[in-house]
């Protein structure tokens, strides 16, 4: 049995509970007992979701779609994609052994999502609880892809 390729740790699934209950929508101050014992750490979770939750407004990603997401599973599948395309490209995995972990990607994806728009909301998710960085330029990107008449999103529907 394969081990679990994506795993939300349970700071970060707590983290999303608080920042999308009761309305509190990221209010630092809000936070529950357990969470507070990581400190500034989640502040700074909370603060990045907020962001990422304004930067999606009108990108075709609705804050509904943002605040309903309870995983950070795309960010896991897009880094294994990258892992996979390193580790192809240094030789660490033959090219058809590649294709097979991205086969796995793929329907790792089609399991847990229905749609492009939810994928890009888990992704920013998970972007936003674990890379402490600009958040602009991966929202404008995720919304762009899901309106875009081009992009390889709408071409292969999920």
């Amino acid at each position: 049995m394969r081990p679990a390729l994506t795993y939300t740790p349970p700071k970060y699934t707590a983290v999303l509970a608080s920042a999308y209950s009761g309305g509190r929508k990221g209010n630092v101050s809000a936070i529950s007992p357990e969470l507070a014992a990581y400190g500034d750490e989640v502040g700074t979770m909370l603060t990045r979701l907020a962001e990422a939750r304004k930067l999606v407004k009108g990108k075709n990603l609705t804050v509904d779609d943002f605040n309903t997401t309870t995983s950070m599973d795309a960010w896991d599948i897009e880094r294994i994609g990258n892992v996979v395309r390193f580790s192809v490209a240094s030789g660490y995995l033959s090219e058809d052994e590649g294709y097979e972990w991205l086969a796995v990607a793929d329907r790792m994806t089609r399991e847990r999502f229905s749609s492009w728009t939810q994928y890009a909301a888990s992704f920013l998710v998970g972007r936003a609880l674990c890379y402490d960085g600009e958040m602009a330029d991966v929202a404008l990107n995720a919304g762009s892809a899901t309106r875009n008449e081009k992009s390889p999103w709408l071409t292969f529907p999920l």
